[in-house]
């Protein structure tokens, strides 16, 4: 309790203090009791190629499952058995997945684009959000981790019904808002309204991120002559960013700066506008490098946050190696017009600064907004 809220109760007679700690300890075990009944225990989403697989599972076995190819996706509902529920909370509940940080996931300069995983646990109040960003980034956990993707890649043997797109796809969130509430005799009130026998942190709703809230995430990988260079900006809607400039020569080390700082309010508005530009707003288009040794490469990723889902744009050029020294050498052109507009704006208001380093600051592959 702050010294606000002692001084208030040492001025009150004596039932009244009483009746005050009552409330204020029942409150308290009933916000952490509600805790305790959160309805969610976990969300799972895998991409490799041009599959996108999520699910979101309650605690009480229920399963949302959705399977993304193109743009069809298959929703389906159903309910794995106790004896699966509980060897599935043992591998939630392993030391190294809970002591597991986003600090802690290394990504590649130039990945695969191909084998996203990100897994959402409930852990007593809060979310565990964590972003694997392909598949090489998730090597040095692999043995938590494999397990997880088993059983989603398994899911869909689960006894299940269909439903359809329209009523049913919605990227495995949970409700955007459950209500908690505090009970005090017959009486219910909102954890949000009950001030005077709540602290704050008592009174919070568990949120779900993803991992950070983000307006957008630009990132853009080229290979020239063995060397990769990597430039990534995530911006939040505040309108801070963090930009990440990373080189790697063939055979050495990986470098990379981390710059934060804060645009405009003006270049914010310009950016959402951009951002909202109808041709922008309704592309799909994900030309993701599979299966192919390139020699020279230009792949520019853009992630968006819209209403229900994010908008997951990428773009892939590169020149290719002969298979076998057999055939001619691929070579693909990929048309970015439509994203850039944003690569301008980035030039301008972010990348063109003169900026010094952060060095307090580790580099995630701009997973995370500032």
């Amino acid at each position: 309790m702050n010294r606000r809220t002692g001084s208030f109760v040492r001025r009150l007679p004596a039932q009244l203090a009483f009746l005050f700690f009552c409330l204020y300890a029942g409150a308290q075990d009933n916000v952490a009791a509600q805790f305790a009944n959160y309805p969610f225990l976990l969300r799972l989403e895998h991409t490799t190629g041009k599959s996108k697989v999520c699910v979101l599972l309650r605690r009480d076995g229920d399963f949302h499952l959705e399977h993304t190819q193109s743009d069809d996706t298959l929703v389906s509902e159903g309910q794995i058995s106790q004896s699966e529920l509980l060897k599935l909370k043992q591998t939630l509940d392993s030391d190294e997945l809970q002591k597991l940080s986003q600090e802690k996931i290394v990504p590649p300069l130039l990945y695969s684009m191909n084998g996203q995983l990100q897994v959402n646990v409930f852990r007593t109040d809060h979310w565990q959000s964590l972003l694997f960003p392909d598949a090489t980034s998730q090597v040095s956990f692999i043995q938590t981790l494999k397990p997880l993707v088993t059983w989603l890649n398994t899911l869909h043997s689960e006894p299940h019904r269909e439903v359809s797109e329209d009523a049913g796809k919605n990227n495995c969130l949970p409700p955007k808002e459950l209500k908690l509430t505090i009970r005090v005799g017959e009486s219910a009130v909102p954890a949000a309204d009950a001030v005077s026998t709540v602290t704050p942190a008592a009174s919070g709703k568990p949120q779900f991120n993803q991992p950070n809230p983000f307006l957008m995430r630009y990132s853009r990988d080229r290979v020239s002559n063995g060397n990769l260079d990597r430039t990534c900006v995530i911006v939040n809607p505040s309108g801070r960013y963090r930009m990440e400039i990373g080189n790697q020569p063939a055979t050495f080390k990986m470098k990379t700066a981390v710059f934060e700082g804060s645009i405009t309010d003006d270049q914010l508005k310009e950016l959402v506008q951009l951002l909202d530009a109808p041709d922008l707003k309704t592309l799909h288009h994900q030309n993701r490098i599979a299966g192919v040794t390139v020699v020279d490469a230009d792949v520019v990723s853009l992630a968006i946050p819209r209403e229900d889902e994010t908008q997951q744009l990428i773009f892939s050029g590169y020149v290719g190696t002969r298979p076998h020294n057999k055939g001619p050498i691929p070579n693909v052109t990929d048309d970015t017009t439509s994203v850039e507009p944003v690569q301008n704006w980035l030039e301008t208001a972010i990348v063109s600064k003169k900026l010094e380093p952060v060095k307090s600051v580790p580099p995630d592959n701009c997973a995370t907004a500032p």
